[in-house]
């Protein structure tokens, strides 16, 4: 009896990467695939079965292992949409404050004559 060809996602091992501003660059999500002979049959299971996710777009569907004869692990990856990660010029909102801080070349102290300051 052949086995049904299955596809379940593998929650606990899902990945996401952020960039410097915090916005989620790209998701891995994991899928075991069960009654499959080969990579080729593993990847066409696992296409029409991958989520799809809010603001990425589908990059990729991968083979990472194959786990016994009829069961193999791939991957789908998501990466953000054009314009759809946050940008440094994104992030000042209207009604949103914004700061910058700038602390590079910046001159030394001078002596403002303050009595508070001691003059060596």
């Amino acid at each position: 009896m052949a086995e049904t060809v299955r596809v379940e996602e593998a929650y606990t091992e899902r990945d996401e990467t952020i960039n410097a501003q915090g916005a989620v660059t790209e998701i891995e999500i994991p899928y075991l695939v069960f009654g499959v002979a080969d990579e080729s049959a593993a990847l066409a299971a696992a296409k029409p079965k991958v989520k799809s996710v809010r603001g990425m777009a589908l990059e990729s569907i991968e083979t990472v292992e194959r786990i016994n004869g009829t069961t193999w692990k791939v991957k789908a990856v998501y990466e953000a949409d054009e314009g759809g990660g946050e940008s440094d010029t994104d992030a000042g909102e209207e009604g949103q404050p914004m700061f910058a801080f700038d602390t590079g070349n910046a001159p030394a102290p001078q002596a403002s004559g303050c009595p508070n300051e001691r003059s060596e």
